[in-house]
């Protein structure tokens, strides 16, 4: 499965700020998440010759990168290591992934994971707050479709092209 996504891997995120670049776009930017266990996995198939050689040299390559107000360009968001569900694990492991993956990150590309987070599969609870002002995290995104379509009055219809709700869901 990893050598058909190579370009995800290697080269297309960093590709695509380059083009906004070469397009003189001077805020374009992007948010990247990277798991410490991908990057545990991509260094063994690495190792072993049998692909992904050199395929850390655009990231490393991009971590320099800034906008035109000194913005990282590719913004590399803390995760959890193993991309775990955060809002299933307890407070201390969820610290620990946090902060194993700041360190793979670190090792591997030469720059440490921003202060913000995408959680793995959109998996937040407040109750993860705490642990994660522990480990360093400044701002969560969540993409809202996700709670907005347990609402109520969420507005799906056949025809609209959103995910349409999970009636277990609805409150």
């Amino acid at each position: 499965v990893h050598t058909d996504r190579g370009g995800p891997y290697t080269d297309w995120p960093m590709s695509a700020v380059q083009s906004g670049m070469d397009a003189g776009l001077p805020h374009l930017g992007a948010q990247v998440s990277v798991s410490g266990s991908l990057i545990e996995n991509l260094d063994a198939l690495e190792s072993s010759g049998w692909s992904f050689g050199g395929w850390k040299n655009r990231w490393q390559e991009s971590t320099g990168w800034t906008t035109s107000e000194g913005n990282p360009r590719v913004y590399l968001t803390a995760f959890g290591y193993h991309h775990p569900l955060m809002a299933l694990i307890d407070e201390q492991a969820l610290v620990l992934q946090v902060e194993m993956h700041r360190v793979a990150v670190q090792r591997a590309f030469g720059a440490p994971p921003g202060r913000g987070m995408f959680p793995p599969e959109n998996a937040f609870s407040p109750r993860m707050i705490p642990a994660l002002l522990d480990a360093g995290i400044e701002w969560i995104l969540v993409d809202s479709i996700h709670f907005e379509r347990a609402h109520l009055d969420y507005p799906w219809n056949n025809g609209s092209n959103l995910v349409p709700p999970n009636g277990a869901d609805i409150w």
